[in-house]
């Protein structure tokens, strides 16, 4: 990589800071910036991760490959849809009895979360990640002539007992709809097919994206597993497939570390720098710069980032959430509510603060406090499923002594 790159990357960030406000600057091309194959073979780890990975090597799949099913799957989903059709009669909704069938909780197919797949792969294991249930859901659709729509989740950081955040990057999920029919009105709503375990969604927004983004993220997911698996050489044919797709901050992020496995530092930090370009509050690309930075003694460059990530922190009131469960999980339920009460002091329309509260009160054998805040949050409520759950933990509450 020419050592004029990083200073044309100094440069344009420059650049975004003085005229942010003005205009968008045109991001410079990540293929010039941030791509360069010789030095990733001649890296000093590459020898070794090349021949511990030969006799394991599996084939990048092709993006026609990522969404194929097999004929013999494809001609199983039809028999199926078409039985369930004869079943219901006027009443069969297609992309509803698709819903159920990819509903984790009937059993049909379960949630993995370690491993990526190609939906042939998803649907002969009946388990995959959410990225691996997204892909095989819009296969099916495929099959099936239902529509699809992905979007993008943006979710919360995750914070520990410490104050150290765990990011959840790149969630997706899908909706479905009701095939067009010219000749039959249609007023059934859209199905949105959400993946993650429940107890990890917290999402700030969620928006629309095409299938060229899908893939990006799939090979990332790729890449950071053949990274995990010390592969580093595949991990970098897979992330720049990622990023030919579709450009994201969170593969930016995997190249860097990639990167840093090597042992590419400039390389490492040009790519961190890059990704700030297109997302500057990005906190994996914060953290992962900070470490760097800490890691080479530039302690003052270190604290200008660790002050942007801790800003982030205090003003997320997940984090004051996150630090109650774990006072919570602990038996410590006044410092439990203690915590609870600011995170509600960030944010007082979130039903889960007010359910902290109510249980850290029943801890205490405060009934009444507890019915209070628990009544709170059935109000707050979001969706039926937690409006069932709240009004039967309020409903046996009414039943204490």
């Amino acid at each position: 990589m020419q050592y004029f790159s990083r200073l044309w990357l100094i440069h344009w960030l420059m650049v975004g800071v003085l005229v942010g406000c003005a205009s968008e600057p045109i991001v410079p091309s990540w293929r010039t910036l941030l791509i360069d194959d010789a030095l990733i073979v001649a890296a000093p780890d590459a020898s070794h991760a090349s021949s511990a990975a030969t006799a394991i090597e599996t084939p990048i799949p092709t993006p026609e490959q990522v969404f194929a099913l097999s004929e013999a799957a494809q001609q199983s989903l039809l028999k199926a849809m078409r039985q369930a059709q004869l079943s219901k009669g006027s009443r069969f909704q297609a992309h509803q009895w698709l819903a159920s069938e990819l509903d984790t909780s009937k059993g049909r197919f379960s949630y993995d979360g370690y491993v990526t797949q190609t939906a042939e792969q998803t649907f002969a294991s009946r388990q995959g990640n959410c990225m691996s249930l997204v892909v095989l859901a819009s296969s099916m659709a495929k099959v099936l002539d239902i529509p699809v729509t992905y979007q993008v989740v943006e979710v919360s950081p995750h914070w520990d007992r410490q104050g150290q955040f765990h990011l959840l990057n790149g969630h997706i999920n899908i909706r479905l709809s009701a095939p067009q029919d010219v000749n039959r009105l249609n007023f059934s709503d859209d199905i949105q097919l959400d993946f993650l375990p429940e107890a990890t969604m917290r999402q700030y927004r969620d928006y629309q994206v095409q299938e060229n983004t899908v893939l990006a993220l799939f090979y990332n997911n790729l890449a950071a597993e053949a990274l995990i698996n010390n592969d580093a050489l595949k991990a970098y044919r897979l992330i720049k497939l990622s990023l030919t797709h579709d450009p994201l901050a969170i593969a930016i992020n995997t190249l860097a570390l990639i990167y840093r496995h090597q042992g590419l530092d400039k390389e490492a930090e040009t790519a961190y720098h890059y990704g700030r370009l297109l997302e500057p509050d990005d906190m994996s690309l914060l953290h992962n710069l900070a470490i760097l930075l800490s890691s080479q003694g530039r302690l003052d460059e270190w604290a200008q980032i660790h002050q942007k990530i801790e800003l982030s922190r205090i003003a997320n009131p997940f984090y004051y959430f996150d630090m109650a469960e774990q006072a919570y999980r602990d038996g410590d339920y006044n410092s439990a509510i203690d915590w609870y009460q600011r995170a509600l002091g960030k944010a007082d329309y979130r039903p889960e603060f007010y359910h902290g509260l109510a249980k850290s009160y029943f801890r205490q054998g405060q009934v009444q406090q507890a019915q209070n805040y628990l009544q709170k949050a059935l109000q707050l409520s979001l969706n039926d499923k937690e409006r069932q759950r709240y009004r039967a933990k309020l409903d046996s509450l009414t039943h204490v002594d």
